[in-house]
Order: structure tokens, then sequence, then C-alpha cells
């Protein structure tokens, strides 16, 4: 037996992973990966590739990078006879902040972050350096490398400096007000601390609200405090059950319901279901495309 010997059903794989089978198949669809087998009742089988496969983008669909991203990089990740490109500065800083995360040095984690911030613009430390790093820390953990502590110490030090960067941006006077949050059951708020740093940049009066945020209290929130839109982060550990039943609740209100994050990253057709607008995969142009809403131009 070796690790393309088909072995684990959908419900196996889904159970192991948490990603649900009809995601899959959509993956399975949409990029060619995974790609099970067929037994003889035409029933799917997915051997231990498929599972690592999965695992893989999993890990970075769930710091931010987008399904398609990550299939690009699983696919170059099995092709190594090609040959790389010559790493440019991000790709070396990332690297460092890698190999440093792992020893847990946060002091010297913090000097690079800090050269970083000197040396790159808000936006390429976000999207460029600290998703990345996420990304192959989650990597590494799915793999088996490094374990859940040490995955969960360097993300817990890097979401520090995101709400760092969103402390010293301070709020604008003026501007539309967006209230941020994570959807009841994800607790994974790195997304949406980001995509907070990067409207309160251009001038948005940003709420962050943080993960788990039971959607009445939202909408509660919401009215007292005058937003003109929610910004609901929509990861895969989010309770779609609570989302649905809300959803009239959320098409209700006077003010846009924007969504994004990974579940809604895998299948961007669940955001009308749960009663809001699915702004694309792309942060920098959904931050526009926000602005421009918020403005009346979209």
């Amino acid at each position: 037996m070796n690790k393309t010997t088909p072995l684990f059903t959908a419900s196996e794989v889904e159970e192991r992973t948490g990603i649900a089978a009809n995601t899959l198949r959509q993956w399975e669809r949409r990029y060619g990966i995974p790609n099970p087998n067929r037994a003889a009742n035409g029933y799917r089988l997915y051997s231990q590739n498929d599972l690592e496969c999965i695992q893989f983008i999993q890990a970075h669909i769930e710091n931010g990078v987008t399904v398609s991203r990550a299939v690009e990089l699983l696919k170059s990740k099995q092709a190594p006879e090609e040959t790389e490109p010559q790493q440019d500065e991000h790709t070396k800083v990332v690297q460092e902040l890698v190999d440093v995360c792992l020893k847990a040095d946060q002091n010297r984690a913090a000097q690079i972050i800090n050269y970083a911030s000197i040396s790159f613009t808000v936006e390429d430390v976000l999207l460029k350096i600290i998703q990345p790093t996420l990304a192959r820390m989650g990597e590494l953990w799915a793999q088996g490398h490094i374990t859940v502590a040490e995955e969960h110490h360097a993300t817990a030090f890097l979401r520090g400096r995101i709400q760092i960067l969103l402390d010293l941006l301070g709020q604008p006077l003026g501007g539309p007000r967006v209230i941020v949050a994570c959807a009841p059951g994800e607790y994974h708020e790195i997304g949406a601390l980001m995509i907070s740093v990067l409207l309160r940049k251009r001038g948005v009066q940003v709420h962050y609200i943080g993960a788990n945020t039971p959607l009445e209290d939202l909408m509660h929130y919401a009215h007292t405090h005058k937003g003109d839109a929610i910004l609901l982060s929509v990861g895969l550990a989010s309770d779609t059950q609570v989302l649905r039943e809300h959803a009239e609740d959320l098409r209700e209100l006077d003010i846009p319901v924007i969504m994004g994050g990974a579940l809604l990253n895998a299948e961007p057709t669940l955001a009308e279901e749960f009663g809001g607008t699915y702004l694309g995969t792309d942060t920098l142009q959904a931050v526009d495309h926000m602005i421009q809403m918020l403005e009346g131009k979209a």
C-alpha cells in the first residue's frame, strides 16, 4: 500500500479535514484537485496523497489565500523540476520570518516586521509578508512538521502585529462607518483584521468587533452605532445553519452586508444564501469596490 492507494470515502475525508464533500467535488471540477478514484459503485475514494493536497489547500485558505492561488502553489510544489524564479525581497523576508517564528524568537520577529513596515507599503506588509508567513506556518502544521501550539504561537504574534497596525492608523474623523466581525463559530480573524487595516488606511471608520459574533448582537450594534455597512468574515468553521436562519434579517437591514472569507472563496454562491454580497477573492479590489459602494459609485 502506498500514498496513491484509494482508501478514504468522501465522508471520511470530510470528517478528517472539515471540508464538505460538495466543496471537494467543486474543487475537483474547477481545478482537477483532488483527483479521487471511483469505486465500482461510482463512489469517490481518496488516497493519502489526495488528503495531503486537501490539507495543503485548507491551510492556505484559512490564512486568507484564495483557493485558486492555493492550487497554483500546490501544483508548483508538485513540480520541483521547474526552475524557480529568483527570490524577491518579499520572499526573503517571509522565509526569515518563518524561520524565527519556528524558533519562537519574538524579538527577532518583531525586528523583521519593523523592517518590513519601514521598507514596504502597509498593503505589502499585510499581503506579501504576514499573509504568506501565516500560510506557510499553516502548511507546516498540516504536514505534521510543527505542532498546533507552535502554529498558534506564531499566529498570535502576527495577529498582534496587525492589531498594532490598525491602532497606529487611528480612527478617521469622517468617512463611512463599517462594522467588521467574524461570523458565528468563526475564530480565525486574521483576514477580518487585515481588511480592517486596509479600510481604515483609506479613510473608513472601522468598528472591529472580532471573532465568533452573534448575528443579533452584530445587527444591534450596527443600528446603535449608525453603521453604513457590515463586513462579515465567513470562514470554514462558521455556523452555516445560523447564517441561513438570519439571512432574511440581514437582507432587511437598510445597510449593505458585505461578506468574504475562506468559505465564500471556496463557494461564492453561499453569500446570497446567507443574505449578503460577495465581493471576490482579490483583497485590494474588494476594498476598493467596497469603498465605491459606500460612496454610491458602484
